[in-house]
């Protein structure tokens, strides 16, 4: 079962062509966030009605859902939008396309608090029209002090790097290495992989944007 969370404004292509390009089930669900006040009332129902419309003809059974989120509370449309990540269930697709910008910014923020909730985000291009993968980082995540020093030498190395390596440059022992990697792993951190004897580590999106925040 999915679930697809999308903001939904006057253009519904934003909307249809991540779903058309995932597929949909039977048991799928789509989940349409709009303003509580729209401007254009009539604009933004032709859109959904339009949605609608695609979506039946391509599996009628599928559940669609209008969700109004407070355009005029920031923090009440993040605790709104929070409200329906904890309260779906499956797998849930994420669509960061159109929408109200009040809305869309949100929708950014919830998805960045319940990223373990979310299977996969996408978004679709205003330039190409292409829809693509994206990886939102974990901005509440930290590293153990013991270990981030590692993570800065990763992050200046800019480049996939062995423990052998990282032994080298830290000057400390590689069984140290070795446990600051499964620290930073654990966090998300950085990625870590074996190729022969050889285990390699390179920092994640999280992880430049923690080493950039502390100055480094």
């Amino acid at each position: 079962m999915r679930s697809y969370l999308s903001p939904i404004g006057y253009d519904s292509t934003r909307v249809t062509r991540p779903v058309i390009s995932y597929g949909l089930d039977t048991d799928d669900s789509i989940i349409l966030l709009r303003p509580e006040l729209e401007m254009d009332d009539n604009r933004a129902s032709q859109a959904i009605r339009d949605v609608r419309q695609m979506i039946m003809q391509i599996e009628p059974d599928v559940s669609i859902r209008i969700e109004e989120v407070p355009h005029d509370d920031f923090q009440g449309a993040v605790a709104a939008i929070c409200d329906i990540f904890e309260n779906t269930n499956g797998e849930v697709i994420v669509n960061l396309s159109g929408g109200a910008r009040d809305i869309f910014l949100a929708l950014c923020v919830s998805s960045m608090v319940h990223l373990d909730r979310i299977s996969t985000i996408v978004s679709f291009s205003d330039i190409d029209g292409d829809v693509r993968e994206i990886s939102l980082p974990d901005l509440t995540v930290d590293a153990p002090s013991a270990s981030f020093e590692t993570l800065v030498t990763i992050a200046k190395l800019g480049r996939p790097v062995s423990i052998s390596e990282l032994t080298e440059e830290r000057d400390i022992a590689k069984s140290t290495v070795t446990r600051h990697l499964q620290q930073l792993e654990s966090r998300g951190l950085v990625d870590t992989w074996q190729e022969g004897k050889s285990k390699f580590a390179q920092i994640t999106f999280s992880g430049i944007l923690l080493v950039r925040s502390n100055g480094q």
